[in-house]
């Protein structure tokens, strides 16, 4: 299956609090390789 990755951060605080945009990347492509997806587009 195909999937594409959506990240984005809402406030500084978000980036600021491990949640920033390579954190979520990482997690993402991690969680996708674990379940077989083929990632078109992030």
């Amino acid at each position: 299956m195909k999937v594409a990755i959506y990240i984005r951060v809402s406030t500084e605080d978000q980036a600021k609090e491990d949640y920033s945009l390579e954190v979520q990347r990482e997690y993402l492509e991690s969680f996708a390789k674990r379940e077989g997806y083929e990632i078109f587009k992030v």
